[in-house]
């Protein structure tokens, strides 16, 4: 576990890349370009980047944590989000301006605000979240001029989710960004309590508190007795099981009773088999998709486990193969 552990840590420091013309932030990993232009995912990536950072606060390593923030802040746009990939080229070209990648994604956005919070309640930095209000504020505003009229973050014309591709996209909201969206509105009502607006924090509290019991009644499939992928049209289930019901039940958003997750004898699909989809949805992820391992750990922390098995990732030899070529240095933070 200690070898696993440290392996991850080498992962994570060898993300950190400085570009003269972009500053330093935290690059999604390594790997041959293959037969595309693109250097593998040596880009940096607002999703992986925030996911990661909750394993820097999590070894206490909080200088990265600002690093990764204050990187994605400074290309926010205009109107709050946060962008989802920068090019190791978007000094060179009209990156933000012309090109579709930069704001592709929609869960940048309520991450962000996750993972200050996130740092906030581990570092005991409020001055940070002080110094950041105005940006803060700004992207949860964006947040919530995609939510639809239940108050869920949306993808639809906001941009995808976890998965970017295949018969599931596109979807009008999935399950991980509505939830992503409502644990947003508590990480940000904790901000404003950290710097001190009362009001604010009342508000947000109240909003959560309803969100929450909504989230539980719409994307629960009671045919099923599970989770779905997202909804359409408010009601049209996209009835499906995903194992990325495993980041709000890491996030205590489920209720108990629901919080089960289906899986293999040792390791969870990103989605049950459906039909011809592609692999990255068919193929059992261990490595690449390591949110059932962290729910797994953190409901068996709180007593509520009803799994299969429990051994987390980190556990598992394959993990050995961090700080090399096929690191994906935010895996780190499940082995914790």
């Amino acid at each position: 576990m200690q070898q696993a552990f440290d392996w991850s840590r080498i992962g994570l420091a060898q993300g950190i890349v400085t570009s003269q013309n972009l500053g330093t932030g935290l690059i999604a990993g390594y790997r041959g370009s293959g037969e595309s232009l693109r250097p593998g995912f040596a880009w940096f990536f607002g999703r992986d980047a925030l996911w990661t950072s909750l394993a820097l606060n999590a070894e206490r390593d909080f200088a990265t944590s600002r690093m990764t923030f204050d990187f994605l802040i400074k290309y926010q746009r205009a109107d709050g989000k946060i962008p989802h990939e920068v090019s190791q080229s978007a000094g060179f070209v009209p990156w933000f301006r012309d090109y579709p990648y930069a704001f592709a994604s929609a869960d940048a956005t309520p991450l962000l605000l996750i993972a200050i919070n996130d740092y906030v309640s581990q570092s005991g930095d409020a001055g940070y979240a002080r110094e950041k209000w105005e940006q803060i504020w700004k992207a949860y505003q964006f947040l919530a001029s995609t939510f639809d009229s239940s108050g869920f973050a949306q993808n639809r014309g906001v941009g995808h989710g976890w998965v970017e591709g295949g018969p599931l996209v596109p979807v009008d909201a999935e399950f991980y960004q509505s939830a992503l969206g409502v644990e947003a509105t508590r990480a940000l009502a904790h901000l404003a309590q950290a710097v001190g607006k009362p009001d604010v924090e009342k508000d947000l509290m109240d909003r959560f508190a309803r969100q929450k019991s909504l989230l539980n009644q719409t994307f629960w499939s009671e045919k099923n007795r599970s989770f779905i992928f997202g909804v359409n049209g408010g009601k049209d289930q996209a009835d499906f099981l995903s194992t990325l019901a495993t980041v709000p039940m890491w996030f205590q958003l489920v209720d108990q009773d629901k919080a089960e997750v289906r899986s293999t004898n040792w390791q969870v699909r990103i989605l049950h088999p459906i039909g011809e989809c592609g692999s990255f949805l068919r193929t059992i992820r261990n490595m690449r998709h390591p949110d059932t391992t962290l729910a797994r750990f953190g409901l068996y922390l709180r007593g509520g486990l009803r799994l299969e098995n429990i051994a987390i990732t980190a556990a598992q030899p394959d993990i050995r193969i961090c700080g090399r070529m096929r690191c994906w240095p935010w895996t780190v933070h499940w082995a914790m």
